[in-house]
Order: structure tokens, then sequence, then C-alpha cells
């Protein structure tokens, strides 16, 4: 998109800021987005702005993020099941090394 004399709009060349994430996000322009782009839609000074072509692979990517569920469900009802049938058992010291490294490794990225 160029914008070029033609644009006498302050609307139509307005600064947009983005509101909200993901495939729900919206747009909206500020008062002085409108002042500015008024102020500079007359100056015929040719700018031309270029979205990178991977811009659509990090939307497409974060679409694939936002649709992956948080919890796989069914491991929650295999371990569900399990524990009501009384064969869900806890190994202690795997419970104990594991929280220890996770305590570990949070210590390590917050000095980083």
């Amino acid at each position: 998109m160029k914008v070029n004399d033609s644009v006498t709009s302050a609307s139509a060349a307005a600064s947009k800021s983005v509101v909200g994430k993901g495939p729900s996000a919206t747009t909206e322009t500020t008062e002085s987005a409108r002042s500015e782009a008024a102020s500079r839609s007359g100056s015929g000074s040719g700018e031309t702005v270029r979205i990178d072509p991977r811009s659509s692979q990090l939307a497409a990517a974060a679409q694939v993020l936002d649709d992956t569920p948080v919890v796989d469900a069914a491991r929650v009802a295999e371990v569900r099941e399990a524990i009501a049938s009384g064969r869900f058992r806890v190994d202690a010291e795997q419970t104990a090394e594991r929280l220890v490294n996770s305590v570990r490794d949070l210590i390590l990225t917050q000095r980083n």
C-alpha cells in the first residue's frame, strides 16, 4: 500500500492499534492517530508500507497454538479411571525428583 497525495481523508489514513489477540483481534483508531494522519495526508511523502511474508506464517502458527488444547483430555480420563479403580500409584521418589528439578529450572531461569 502506498500513501500519496490522493489520500485526503484523515480517517482513511489514520493509524490503528490492535486490541486483543488471535483471530478475534480488532483495531481501533485513536484521536491522536487521526490528527497525525491528517497532518501527513497532504505531505506527499510517498511512504510505502510492506508487510513481511512471514507474518502470515506467524499468524498460522498462532492459530495452531490457539486451537491446541491445554489439557490432554484422554490422559485425564485415563488417570481418573485408574484412580477410581484403585490402580493409580504415586511414586513418591519420582515425584520429589521432578519437583526438585522443576524448582532448579525455575531458579536458573530467574537468574538469567
